[in-house]
């Protein structure tokens, strides 16, 4: 690093007088809207804080503090009493009519999005509607009025270790009730759909590029991120490039400097506009407006508007550069957007855009010292470190990955994208809002060679070692020590000794993924029962730190589903591989998230599969296996297995036998411990093989799961009684239509003084302890406490 100073080295904190006002702003929202810190310690630090200001008499600070913390409290109930509902829109079907606000597809189910819900007697939500669609093609586009029948309910989070918060992400953007479409769906009404026209023929336009790089595409083009597969998630997020997939800073950054540079060349050639005209500021005038028309036909998405504010601060560090430092306008631009969406304190997307933005900002090389072609290089790769490190933390959380050839990927995969894929992609979409489709064709299909050349480098950084480097999620203590790292390393740079700080930083990031990379090893064997609504997933993890996941449910095409959910819990229990995965029959609520678990966890070692005549979904798990280079295993009736100190014994099904069909067709495991522990994994039989198990032989068992997820087709008395199980888990999902489990198959284990479980109360983790007893640790809603006491209010209220 030698020849290469660093801004932050003589970085002036007064010409940035924004600082004290945007960190008490910032403080402020995050003690009212987030809940990193608790809400008893944040009624403590509130009047800390007040008293501090007055004691050192600084007025305008204490004012802007003050201001915070009511306009955070004050949004947060306005956004509780906006999707407060009462009951009567989820007792039963509600007939409605409503404004399509936005339209995705995922496989073959559409999501909508619905604004101006009014129904039948008159009665308006406050909130916003999301909805599955399951009948056949959408005929409607955003804009319009359109009237259906739906069934609707309250959002819920999944009960699991790591679990996403969704019903805070519903509460901060306004959706009040999920449900689903009954019956067709009709448009009655026809509103603004310029837009909607606009995006129907970018899509029309990408339809002859290849499905992997037109779903990169239109997410570039529309911040439509529906038709990008787990696989390709997983390859972005491993070499630390997802940002390209999301309408970001980088995007708008690149769709304005292109404009701004043709403009700028374009007002150059006649030495007259020079004279008279203010050149670059029309140039970064025009870049920005073109930037905002590109965000309004991806339907400005919340990373894109809050790009675009950045973008405008931008702007205006040019117009004042002579007046203020540039990072004094990036914390204006903060503090407008969090004035704008407050509940932007807490997300993850604008604190990644804001640190990269500020590490480039404080700690890139200035163009002084990088004058020849080899220092600009470097510059270029330290730049793209910095970034990197500034956001590892969050990005490991988010992702799972260590994204450990992230300076080498961005230094790559950012040019091609800026030079080629983006100005190519983007005269395809203005040729096709001009109506010019063999043109937006053509530079369509031109963009698709860019990122199939991308996707191949990436691929290429993804077969390195270490190119799908998968870690635990770090807990807050780890993300802490890790940010204290850092900030000794910045305090070292800013002291101009670069040599120690480089030393500094990468030590810490050693010791961070060394830890969260350790193997685990239990002292006895766990079983791991997951919560994944109207589905099967469990895992069993043994001493020796090796993993098998028993059935992965999820919908095709979709983007969270039972993989992720076992992936992001083995991650927060502190698992980060799988060795096995096994399903127990190829229907998609059990096996619809194998792809997407193996995507999130790296891949895995082999899968086992029931040896019976192979359905087309059975085929698609066998060409997956292929592509991830898995070992299968195919089981039949009277295998036995030895796998890390499990005996495993394989009950159901006969090998090959073509007479038995659907729910028949499942492995049925009995799984004994070390201990002497026996578990029973039923799959879905049903009565029929049932039968014959138990006229084969079934012994008791200590625990099971409930067959069929405890449908009244299954748990016959006979093999109930053969089982006699001290524990039965049904795996279920909340308020699930089909009223599982059966009421009188809950009694017929009760009666033999069996202990049910129900994983729709929350999932839970199995253990023996000494007395050979069962001890089940249980995950409940992590909904945040601020919502929850905001509805609690609002609804007081209403």
């Amino acid at each position: 690093m030698a020849g290469l100073s660093t801004p932050i080295e003589s970085f002036p904190l007064r010409a940035v007088p924004s600082l004290p006002p945007a960190v008490l702003w910032i403080v402020a929202l995050a003690l009212t809207r987030t809940d990193l810190v608790p809400l008893t310690w944040a009624a403590l630090i509130i009047p800390l804080i007040v008293l501090l200001l007055l004691w050192r008499r600084r007025t305008g600070l204490l004012l802007v503090f003050v201001i915070g913390v009511l306009f955070g409290m004050g949004s947060l109930m306005r956004d509780a009493w906006t999707v407060s509902v009462d009951d009567r829109w989820v007792t039963g079907d509600v007939q409605v009519e409503a404004t399509l606000q936005a339209l995705r597809r995922y496989g073959q189910r559409y999501r909508l999005l619905l604004a101006d819900v009014r129904d039948t007697e008159g009665n308006t939500l406050r909130g916003m509607v999301t909805a599955f669609y399951y009948g056949g093609r959408v005929n409607a586009l955003p804009g319009q009025r359109v009237a259906m029948t739906l069934r609707l309910h309250r959002p819920h989070n999944a009960r699991n270790p790591g679990a996403f918060d969704y019903r805070s992400w519903c509460f901060d953007h306004h959706v009040a009730l999920i449900g689903y479409v009954r019956g067709r769906l009709r448009v009655v009404g026809h509103g603004s759909t310029m837009m909607a026209v606009a995006r129907q023929r970018v899509r029309q336009a990408l339809e002859g590029v290849p499905t992997s790089e037109r779903a990169v595409l239109q997410a570039l083009l529309l911040a439509d991120r529906g038709h990008i597969s787990a696989r390709l998630r997983a390859l972005f997020s491993a070499t630390g490039t997802a940002h390209l997939l999301a309408i970001s800073g980088l995007h708008m950054g690149l769709v304005a400097g292109f404009i701004a540079a043709c403009c700028w060349w374009l007002l150059t050639r006649r030495e007259a506009w020079i004279v008279r005209l203010p050149v670059r500021l029309l140039a970064l005038l025009l870049g920005a407006l073109v930037a905002g028309i590109y965000g309004s036909i991806a339907g400005w998405p919340v990373p894109a508007m809050r790009a675009f504010l950045m973008l405008l601060a931008g702007v205006l560090a040019w117009c004042w550069r002579a007046h203020a430092h540039s990072v004094h306008l990036l914390l204006l631009a903060l503090m407008a957007i969090l004035l704008l969406d407050p509940a932007a304190v807490g997300s993850l997307s604008l604190w990644l855009s804001f640190l990269a933005t500020a590490a480039i900002l404080l700690l890139a090389p200035s163009g002084s010292t990088a004058r020849s072609w080899r220092k600009r290089l470097l510059a270029m790769v330290l730049v793209s470190m910095l970034t990197t490190l500034a956001t590892l933390p969050w990005v490991v959380s988010a992702f799972g990955y260590l994204p450990v050839y992230a300076p080498l990927t961005n230094l790559l995969l950012v040019p091609l994208y800026a030079l080629w894929v983006l100005p190519t992609a983007l005269l395809g979409e203005l040729l096709a809002l001009l109506g010019m489709s063999g043109g937006a064709q053509g530079c369509m299909g031109l963009a698709g060679m860019g990122v199939e050349t991308g996707l191949a480098v990436l691929q290429w950084f993804q077969q390195l070692p270490l190119g799908r480097l998968v870690l635990a999620r770090p807990t807050w203590a780890m993300q802490a020590c890790f940010l204290l790292g850092m900030g000794v390393s910045g305090w070292l740079a800013w002291r101009g000794g670069a040599r120690r700080a480089a030393l500094t930083a990468l030590m810490t990031l050693f010791v961070y993924a060394g830890v969260l990379a350790l193997p685990r090893h239990p002292a006895s064997p766990q079983w791991m029962v997951w919560d994944v609504g109207q589905g099967a997933a469990s895992t069993l993890l043994t001493t020796d730190g090796h993993v098998m996941v028993i059935d992965v449910p999820g919908r095709p095409g979709s983007r969270y589903n039972g993989g992720t959910t076992v992936a992001q819990g083995l991650r927060a229990l502190g698992w980060r591989k799988v060795d096995v995965v096994l399903i127990s029959h190829a229907q998609a609520d059990h096996a619809g998230g194998v792809g997407a678990l193996l995507a999130a966890m790296g891949g895995a070692r082999e899968l086992w599969l029931p040896d019976v005549p192979a359905t087309p979904s059975m085929q698609r798990l066998l060409a997956l296996a292929r592509a991830q280079d898995l070992r299968v295993r195919r089981l039949a009736r009277g295998d036995w297995l030895r796998w890390h100190g499990l005996d495993v014994r394989v009950l159901w099904p006969p090998k090959g036998d073509a007479r038995w069909h659907g729910n028949n067709r499942s492995l049925v495991l009995a799984v004994r411990w070390p201990d002497g522990t026996r578990l029973l994994l039923p799959g879905d039989i049903e009565r029929a093989a049932e039968v014959r198990i138990v006229r084969a032989g079934l012994e008791p068992v200590e625990a099971m799961l409930m067959p069929h997820h405890g449908s009244r087709t299954s748990s016959t008395e006979a093999f109930v009684r053969a089982t006699h199980p001290r524990l039965a888990i049904a795996q279920t999902g909340r308020h699930n239509p089909y009223g599982f489990p059966a009421k009188e198959v809950v009694s017929r284990y009760r009666r033999l003084g069996t202990r049910v479980l129900n994983t729709a109360e929350g999932a839970m983790l199995l253990t023996r302890d000494g007395d050979a007893q069962w001890r089940v640790q249980r995950w409940t809603e992590a909904f945040s406490p601020r919502r929850a006491l905001a509805l609690q209010w609002s609804r007081r209220l209403l």
